[in-house]
């Protein structure tokens, strides 16, 4: 007898596919990165090895576009406007509720608001030709083949997995802002300080700088992997005490 999948056949294939295609996103994302620049970097929000915008990304092509997917063109188009679309509003999520914006094509020809470029939407429309007409039809087969036991199984552990990381991260994200408001707030009272003193540095403000610097560390500690992720990643409102941040990452990086 064919054992039945927890969540319903239909289900379970997009939880199936949403998995595979975060943990592909992650390695395209890897492999660009290392051709570009030369280094290894855990390129995604989360610490394991999965992109979930890659996922969505995925799963909204397949259910949207498969019933045109005999019209190359209309594909195509329909593709670079799907994944624009869910570029944008992702990156536009994040900035919202983290108050980060954590990539940024400002610096690109034709770009909206940052958020998506010309460039980097065409060429999301060759990988979801790719994934439309070569991968999906693969990976479909293949996991048709894995018994509905074991596949069950792999989406369970695999998805608590990604649960428990998205908790940690957003956890831990949600602390940078807060380090980076009281960084802010010493180093405002380190230049009152300094304004009002001139020359004269004073027992009080040699505790701020030392609780600053301790802060400082603690904010390196804790966000150097992201911040090496998304090295173009920009605070909303306390821009100037990241940037240090950075560049402290990059000396430490380079020494």
């Amino acid at each position: 007898m064919e054992h039945i999948p927890l969540f319903g056949s239909t289900l379970y294939h997009l939880l199936a596919y949403f998995l595979f295609y975060s943990f592909i996103g992650w390695c395209l994302e890897e492999a660009f990165v290392a051709a570009d620049t030369g280094e290894i970097v855990n390129r995604g929000f989360l610490n394991g090895p999965v992109c979930p915008i890659y996922g969505c990304g995925a799963l909204l092509v397949i259910l949207l576009l498969s019933p045109i997917s005999q019209n190359i063109l209309l594909l195509y188009v329909g593709s670079v406007l799907l994944t624009s679309l869910l570029e944008y509003l992702g990156g536009l999520a994040l900035e919202k509720i983290f108050h980060t914006r954590w990539w940024d094509y400002s610096n690109i020809p034709f770009n909206l608001q940052g958020h998506i470029c010309l460039k980097f939407s065409l060429l999301w429309g060759l990988a979801c030709l790719v994934l439309i007409k070569l991968v999906h039809p693969t990976v479909e087969k293949t996991l048709n083949l894995i018994p509905f036991t074991a596949g069950n199984a792999i989406i369970l552990i695999l998805g608590a997995v990604m649960i428990v990381d998205l908790i940690v991260t957003v956890i831990s994200t949600l602390h940078m802002n807060r380090y980076l408001k009281e960084l802010d707030r010493i180093a405002a009272l380190l230049r009152a300080s300094s304004n009002q003193l001139g020359t004269v540095i004073s027992k009080e403000a040699l505790e701020l700088r030392e609780r600053y610097d301790k802060l400082a560390d603690a904010y390196h500690k804790s966000t150097a992997r992201l911040i090496k992720a998304f090295p173009d990643m920009k605070s909303l409102h306390y821009n100037d005490i990241l940037n240090e941040i950075k560049n402290k990452i990059r000396f430490v990086r380079h020494k």
